[in-house]
C-alpha cells in the first residue's frame, strides 16, 4: 500500500474522517451538477403513415390490433439507447468541461486521489441514476411523418408487396391513449395501466442526447433527452412521429404491448406500392374491403396523369 492511500487511510480514522464530499471548499464544480430531463408531448401531424409488410397488415385487419414491438427488436442496435455507457458519457462531459472540486485538506496529503475518489463518487451516482435506462424498457410503435411516398420507404419497411397504411394523426392518438396496454399475462384484465408511461412525439435527429451546461456558481445543468425520441442523423430522411411505452416497473422481462388499431376509426387510407404485382395489389384490396368495405384503396401507379 503506497504512503498516499495510507494517508488517507489516517485521514479517514482520525480528524478528518467521513465523507470527502464534507472537505470540499469550492462549488460549481463537477459534483455539483444537477439533472434535467427534457421531453414534452407534441401533437401529431394531420396525417400518419405506416409501411408495413403483408403479413403485418393481414394481422391488423383480422385482429384490429396493433402490436407495438419492444425497441429491442428493431434493426438498429442504438434504438433507445446511447452507444457505449450513457452514465461514462456524462460523467466524461462533466469532467472535461467543467471545474474538478478543491478539498479543504492538510497541504502534505496528495489532493490528486481525493479527487480521483470524487470521480468514483460521480460515476457510481451517474450509473445509479441511469441504470434503467436500456432498450429493454421501451415499446415504440413508429410512423412516418413526411408527405411522400418513396421508392426508399417501402421498400425499408414494407417492401414493394407490402402496404401503406395512412391515418388521421389526432385520430390515431386518440385510439393508442383510449386502448394501449403493456402485459406480462395477455388474457389478464386491465391495461396495466400502473407498469408504463406513453409518451408521443417528433423524433430529433439533430441535437445531441444530453448536453451540460458549465456554472461555476450554481453548478453544471445535464440536459437528456429521451432515447426513444432521439436518434442519428444518418436516419433523418424517416421523418419519424412516434408512439412510446416506458416500462416503469422494477423487472422488464416477459411484457408485450399493444393497442386497438380500427381503421375506420382512424379514417384511414390503404395503398399498394406502384411496383407492387397487380395480383397482390388485387387480392390486398380484395381482403380489405372484407373488413372494411368503404375504406379508400389506391393501388398506386407510375403511370403519368
Amino acid at each position: 500500500m503506497s504512503d498516499d492511500i495510507g494517508d488517507i487511510d489516517e485521514m479517514e480514522d482520525g480528524e478528518h474522517g467521513g465523507d470527502i464530499r464534507e472537505y470540499i471548499d469550492t462549488s460549481g464544480h463537477w459534483l455539483d451538477y444537477k439533472i434535467e430531463r427534457e421531453f414534452t408531448n407534441s401533437a401529431p401531424p394531420a396525417r400518419l403513415v405506416r409501411f408495413m409488410p403483408l403479413e403485418q397488415y393481414l394481422s391488423i385487419l383480422t385482429t384490429r390490433q396493433l402490436y407495438i414491438p419492444r425497441a429491442t427488436e428493431y434493426d438498429d442496435p442504438y434504438d433507445c439507447a446511447f452507444p457505449g455507457s450513457l452514465s461514462d458519457a456524462i460523467k466524461q462531459a462533466l469532467v472535461d468541461k467543467c471545474s474538478e472540486p478543491e478539498f479543504s485538506l492538510p497541504g502534505e496529503l496528495d489532493h490528486s486521489k481525493f479527487v480521483e475518489e470524487a470521480e468514483d463518487i460521480l460515476a457510481s451516482q451517474l450509473d445509479d441514476e441511469f441504470s434503467d435506462e436500456v432498450p429493454e424498457r421501451w415499446f415504440v410503435s413508429c410512423w412516418h411523418a413526411g408527405e411522400a411516398l418513396t421508392d426508399l420507404m417501402w421498400r425499408s419497411y414494407g417492401g414493394h408487396k407490402g402496404v401503406c397504411i395512412t391515418c388521421d394523426g389526432p385520430a390515431l392518438l386518440k385510439q393508442l391513449q383510449d386502448t394501449v396496454w403493456v402485459k406480462r399475462n395477455l388474457p389478464a384484465v386491465g391495461r396495466g395501466l400502473e407498469n408504463f408511461e406513453f409518451l408521443y412525439g417528433y423524433v430529433d435527429y439533430e441535437r445531441p442526447l444530453f448536453e451540460v451546461q458549465p456554472d461555476d456558481e450554481a453548478g453544471p445543468t445535464v440536459t437528456v433527452r429521451r432515447p426513444a425520441f432521439h436518434k442519428h442523423r444518418f436516419f433523418r430522411l424517416d421523418e419519424e412521429f412516434r408512439f412510446a411505452l416506458r416500462l416503469t416497473t422494477k423487472d422488464a422481462a416477459y411484457y408485450s404491448a399493444g393497442a386497438d388499431l380500427d381503421l375506420a376509426a382512424c379514417n384511414a387510407s390503404v395503398s399498394t406500392s406502384p411496383l407492387c404485382p397487380p395480383w397482390i395489389a388485387k387480392s390486398t384490396e380484395a381482403v380489405t374491403r372484407q373488413f372494411y368495405p368503404r375504406i379508400e384503396f389506391e393501388r398506386l401507379s407510375l403511370e403519368l396523369e
